[in-house]
């Protein structure tokens, strides 16, 4: 009797332990998969060669996501010559953000700090391939000299993942004819 109520005591405890890390897990599913930025809208900025030397992304949260640390997060671009990671976090990275609508200072782009907390919530999202040391510029140009930015009919594509691990992808192709244009659709 002593023996089975031992064995009783283990099986409640490692039942109890094992609840607990399928709730944990489940939320972490749930967040990876509900907790996703939304981009709106890709822009290239042409520089006077016509190459795109800086993407702007409008960005924001997801139908359906919680609360965002996009600053938490991590921007990973595949170009021509190679693939750029770095963390959402500096704009000494050649990243920076615009804040464009924020009812609740959730957002505070001086200090790199951005959680989209509202559906409202809408910053620009600025990746530099050209300006300055930045790390994505060897990834985007053809030539791995870096500094020369996306060339007309290239393409790129931009992973943006959060620390839930929620992963939006971006294909940027940019048009075959920029020239002239301060900026193109991507």
């Amino acid at each position: 009797v002593l023996v089975a109520a031992i064995a009783a005591g283990v099986l409640i405890d490692t039942s109890g332990f094992l609840q607990s890390k399928a709730e944990e897990s489940s939320r972490q599913s749930v967040g990876s998969v509900t907790d996703r930025v939304g981009v709106f809208s890709e822009t290239g900025e042409t520089l006077d060669t016509g190459t795109v030397g800086n993407v702007r992304l409008l960005v924001g949260k997801a139908p359906g996501s919680g609360t965002i640390n996009l600053s938490g997060g991590t921007i990973e671009v595949i170009g021509p010559a190679g693939v750029a990671r770095t963390p959402l976090n500096g704009s000494d990275k050649g990243l920076s953000y615009t804040k464009l609508s924020d009812d609740d200072g959730s957002i505070d782009v001086s200090n790199d700090l951005v959680r989209l907390n509202d559906e409202g919530d809408r910053v620009v999202l600025r990746v530099s391939f050209t300006d300055g040391p930045t790390v994505f510029e060897d990834a985007v140009s053809a030539d791995g000299e870096g500094g020369i930015g996306l060339e007309p009919g290239q393409t790129a594509t931009v992973r943006l993942t959060t620390v839930d691990g929620a992963t939006t992808v971006v294909r940027l192709r940019v048009p075959r004819t920029t020239v002239g244009e301060p900026t193109v659709g991507l």
